[in-house]
């Protein structure tokens, strides 16, 4: 399953880190209670881990199902996002 995995994660995350505008994306979890035959499965965790090798603002989200997770990427943190940062 590893090498899948592996596979997987250079497709997703093989872009150099200036390409990355903004990205999110949806992978089944590793951790799924419930594991289903012929599909693929991602550790959460080393996918946090490839997402921060491109971008400084990553955030998971693992909480709306207990199979499933999705990845967000940002190329600008909103910490130093200029057009947020006016609005207040």
């Amino acid at each position: 399953m590893f090498e899948k995995q592996a596979s997987i994660t250079a497709i997703v995350f093989g872009r150099r880190r200036s390409e990355v505008l903004k990205a999110a994306m949806n992978f089944l979890s590793a951790r799924s209670p419930t594991p289903a035959e012929q599909r693929i499965y991602i550790d959460p965790l080393k996918a946090l881990e490839a997402g921060f090798a491109l971008s400084d603002a990553v955030r998971l989200n693992h909480s709306y199902l207990p199979n499933d997770f999705t990845l967000y990427l940002y190329k600008v943190p909103a910490w130093q996002d200029e057009r947020r940062l006016s609005r207040s």
